[in-house]
């Protein structure tokens, strides 16, 4: 909880050059507990992408993949993370192209209310569509 701003946030911790302990009882409202982000687990399908993955058996296969869905849970906080790192085609119609999208977000709806979405790539280069 960053007092600061008065809500739930993520640092980079290696920027962090300092920290002080506050003395006293931490509020109910600032206590992990309350932290809805964290706490909400999302539910990701992911596809082999459309246009950019030649051979998608191949990665059905890799991935022990479910009728042909890869099903990824994570941390609300943590998904756009997730989707930048796995460089994971989040635009509507599948619009990122190369060899480094080798996903599509299949659920993309799964996203909305999400923070910090500006990470996730492709997504809001539909915004609104």
């Amino acid at each position: 909880f960053d007092r600061q701003h008065g809500d739930f946030r993520d640092f980079c911790l290696s920027r962090v050059v300092g920290a002080n302990v506050i003395a006293g009882e931490t509020a109910a409202s600032q206590k992990s507990n309350q932290d809805i982000d964290w706490n909400n687990i999302v539910r990701l399908e992911l596809v082999p992408h459309p246009v950019n993955v030649p051979n998608a058996e191949t990665l059905k296969s890799e991935f022990d993949m479910v009728q042909g869905v890869l099903r990824v849970e994570c941390r609300a906080a943590l998904v756009s993370y997730l989707l930048r790192r796995m460089s994971v085609d989040c635009s509507e119609r599948h619009r990122l192209r190369g060899p480094s999208h080798q996903w599509w977000l299949k659920n993309r709806p799964a996203l909305q209310g999400l923070p910090n979405l500006e990470l996730a790539p492709g997504y809001f280069h539909e915004k609104g569509s």
